[in-house]
């Protein structure tokens, strides 16, 4: 059973992203500073960069470079990839050149170093798309409907998601045999789309699986976290009173609000040093007008302007 599969493959993504920086950044300092590496040319790198080297880690996850989904050589991943790159490039520029602590500020090591990383990058994701292989972890989906059919087909296309439906039960009638299947089948996981509550007979046979070290899920809370959204089913007016309780809350919700400051500040001001590139790259393109207006509303339904490239 390989319950922490999911969170393996993401470790080993989050590890060789870390290696190609580390790999980067020495390869850079023996092509500015030559071989053998000198140690006082590392010292001044090495803590700076280390520094750099967490935010570029925790980028890449805020852009869903870790999203399993993703990993696949196509257009819109690299698409995603570059992107992302780009993003820490300029954190890296705002980094060095607007922090006075820094005792360095490395022009051409960090030039070198962007376009070494780059290449690394693209080669080890490359490499990993293709080639790493682990074991799914066996599903078991217990009921029916248009979002089991969803996920089951959803399962189908995306394998690198760590996941194989290997037992499908649309009725749950007659459970009997549900503890001999499981078995025969090495299910690791069971998700279960009906409400067991309703049916003792499901709630026994369900129970006495937990001895085979199982993991069990209801439907919406794997629907969830497999696609990232809330199945439309579920949604109704409950759904909004027991999901948007302001009340009880508020202590994430302030939690959350300074996360945004923080990386609104952060992004803002890499927004303002690409700014002047953009507005010249649309004017070129497009011509003007460069800017334009649309209307927005609120979370509480009030409407303002928003100013778009």
């Amino acid at each position: 059973m390989r319950l922490g599969v999911l969170r393996f493959r993401q470790t080993i993504l989050l590890i060789g992203d870390a290696v190609c920086f580390v790999v980067g950044l020495l390869l850079t300092l023996v092509i500015r500073y030559g071989w053998p590496l000198q140690e006082e040319a590392l010292a001044v790198h090495k803590l700076p960069f280390s520094i750099l080297f967490v935010i570029w880690l925790a980028a890449f996850y805020v852009a869903g470079l870790y999203n399993l989904r993703f990993t696949k050589n196509k257009r819109d991943f690299f698409a995603l990839l570059l992107i992302a790159f780009g993003i820490n490039a300029g954190i890296a520029a705002m980094f060095f050149y607007f922090l006075p602590f820094l005792a360095i500020a490395p022009k051409t090591v960090l030039f070198l170093d962007l376009s070494i990383t780059l290449i690394l990058l693209l080669i080890w994701r490359t490499f990993f798309n293709v080639s790493v292989k682990l074991p799914p972890l066996k599903l078991a989906i217990l009921g029916s409907g248009a979002e089991v059919d969803e996920l089951i087909e959803d399962l189908k296309r995306h394998p690198q998601q760590g996941y194989q439906c290997v037992l499908h039960m649309a009725s749950t009638q007659n459970t009997d045999e549900l503890a001999k299947l499981l078995q025969e089948k090495n299910v690791d996981v069971v998700v279960v789309a009906v409400d067991y509550r309703k049916s003792p007979e499901l709630q026994k046979n369900l129970f006495s699986c937990i001895s085979m070290h199982i993991r069990f899920f209801d439907f919406v809370d794997f629907y969830e976290r497999y696609f990232q959204k809330i199945p439309l089913a579920v949604i109704d007016r409950a759904w909004f009173l027991e999901n948007l309780n302001e009340p009880g809350k508020q202590f994430f919700s302030g939690l959350k609000r300074t996360s945004d400051i923080i990386l609104a500040i952060l992004l803002g001001i890499v927004g303002i040093i690409l700014s002047p590139f953009i507005i010249c790259a649309i004017w070129i393109d497009l011509g003007r007008p460069i800017f334009y207006s649309q209307k927005r509303i609120s979370k509480f339904g009030k409407q303002f302007d928003i100013l778009k490239f």
